[in-house]
């Protein structure tokens, strides 16, 4: 399994790397890259710096719920209306 979680990127309180502790904490390890995130506001077209952090992680009731509670932290730290969240079936092999 696959998560991918979007964050904003301004973070001017250090909270990223607070994230990929968790991340690395749950999971093992993390990946990121940087992004444009966009979306329509009351018709007006929004764009911002995001980091898309991937995470390759057992497909089990746990591991989503911790992914959950990560994201639902994001929203609340960066005071955001909402938060990307992902799962997709992979099957992943480290060479």
């Amino acid at each position: 399994m696959i998560a991918t979680l979007i964050v904003p990127m301004p973070d001017k309180l250090g909270l990223h790397l607070t994230y990929q502790t968790r991340l690395s904490d749950a999971f093992g390890g993390w990946t990121a890259h940087s992004a444009t995130g966009g979306w329509k506001s009351a018709n007006v077209e929004v764009t911002e710096p995001v980091v898309v952090y991937t995470v390759a992680m057992d497909d089990t009731a746990a591991n989503r719920d911790t992914m959950r509670t990560l994201a639902s932290a994001v929203k609340a730290d960066m005071e955001q209306e909402a938060v990307y969240l992902s799962f997709t079936q992979a099957e992943v092999e480290f060479i």
